[in-house]
């Protein structure tokens, strides 16, 4: 039978992670591993943030660098300076960021 795992004895807030405070942005999460994220679904990020001026982009970090890499770098081709702003500085955390 499953066993739940315990529930977490602390929670980050949105400033500990390095976000804005949660009035002056709108979390988008793709919770995908990001080698199963297609080439296609990138201009639907970049949809995202150009609809939506408070938009941050959140996905896990890859388990393998070049992954990560490999997206962000397709991600590139989309997103221009202005978007990018955050993206470069999240990559070493456990999170990576697109905001607009």
């Amino acid at each position: 039978s499953f066993q739940r795992p315990p529930a977490p004895t602390s929670t980050l807030t949105t400033e500990e992670l390095g976000l804005p405070p949660k009035r002056d942005m709108h979390l988008y999460l793709i919770p995908q591993t990001l080698y199963k994220l297609h080439p296609d679904f990138d201009q639907l990020i970049h949809s995202v943030l150009l609809r939506d001026p408070l938009a941050i982009i959140a996905m896990p970090q890859a388990e393998r660098q070049e992954w990560t890499d490999q997206v962000m770098q397709r991600l590139q081709s989309y997103i221009d300076q202005r978007m990018d702003q955050r993206m470069d500085q999240r990559i070493g955390q456990r999170i990576t960021l697109a905001s607009a």
